[in-house]
């Protein structure tokens, strides 16, 4: 069964949300929906409470609810309690919320959308572009509700892009697997076009196989990023054989209405942060010619006085 873990907003708040193909729907984080709709500090024991009072939906909690893994805001995968459209509406039953409908208008707009999409190939590919192109226009907003968000409830401070190169140099002997959620808030938060596709992904490689640190979508280029999260530079082996990886790729997930997939080295040492991208040589082309932020683009961004990363 396949599944493609996705974030939504609904008025720029966070909602982790799963697509089912086999299903053909959407599930989405319950206990998002709840925070979202009742604005609680503890979602989690108002969900509890919401079941003792609501004696009926107690009863059908294990067949309305669905443990799927998402992304937990840890950044790592979890086993998180999720609902279809057809759940969450009798959930919202028990939920005396203003924002009710809006979020049930919502849910049928996501829902429409996706099926319109099924129906229509094309529609899909020119609406996904739409509405990431959207987001990377808004996301300095988004980021901004997003991290004040956590760290009003971690009380810590999110990487950002003003303050990413002190955050990665103190973590220099963490787990790659650790750096994932910071690297990722880092490219999405630069503005530069760039959508979360996937991480950790395993590729099936000649008789091994390769795992793909982060997989991101270029969207002006059309293109798919293969992130490789580094301590020191590649060396020249090392690099001929991320080529050979890329190229892999290519032959294998490249769609018809895609352009090449490149690379691109997240190089993290303990005194800054570098950005390299990796290009097949068949390609032939520099990152210029193929529509793609310069290297400088990433560290310039360090420095811009950005009032909606900037921290309080």
């Amino acid at each position: 069964m396949a599944r493609k873990n996705a974030i939504k907003l609904f008025e720029d708040k966070l909602v982790r949300s799963v697509w089912d193909d086999e299903k053909e729907e959407w599930f989405f984080s319950i206990v998002d929906v709840v925070e979202i709709l009742t604005d609680s500090k503890d979602p989690k024991q108002y969900i509890k409470k919401m079941r003792s009072r609501d004696e009926e939906l107690n009863l059908n909690w294990g067949t309305i609810c669905t443990p799927l893994q998402m992304i937990g805001k840890d950044g790592k995968k979890r086993e998180i309690q999720s609902a279809n459209a057809q759940g969450l509406f009798r959930i919202i039953q028990s939920i005396p919320s203003k924002k009710a409908e809006p979020f049930k208008q919502w849910l049928a707009k996501v829902g429409a959308e996706r099926l319109d999409q099924l129906q229509d190939p094309e529609l899909s590919i020119k609406q996904g572009l739409e509405e990431n192109a959207q987001c990377a226009h808004e996301g300095g907003t988004v980021a901004a509700v997003a991290r004040r968000e956590l760290e009003s409830k971690t009380g810590r401070s999110v990487v950002t892009p003003l303050n990413a190169k002190d955050y990665f140099a103190a973590r220099i002997e963490s787990k790659k697997e650790q750096l994932y959620l910071p690297v990722r808030n880092f490219i999405l938060g630069t503005g530069l076009s760039f959508g979360f596709s996937n991480e950790k992904v395993r590729v099936d490689y000649k008789d091994s196989y390769f795992y793909i640190d982060q997989l991101y979508y270029h969207i002006p280029s059309r293109r798919n990023v293969l992130l490789k999260i580094c301590r020191k530079n590649l060396t020249a082996t090392e690099k001929k054989e991320f080529k050979e990886q890329i190229e892999f790729y290519n032959s294998k997930n490249k769609r018809e209405n895609e352009n090449d997939a490149v690379g691109m080295l997240f190089i993290i040492s303990d005194k800054k942060i570098e950005i390299d991208y990796v290009i097949p040589d068949n390609i032939g082309k520099t990152a210029q010619e193929l529509s793609l932020p310069e290297t400088t683009e990433f560290d310039s961004f360090l420095q811009k006085s950005l009032e909606d990363l900037r921290m309080n």
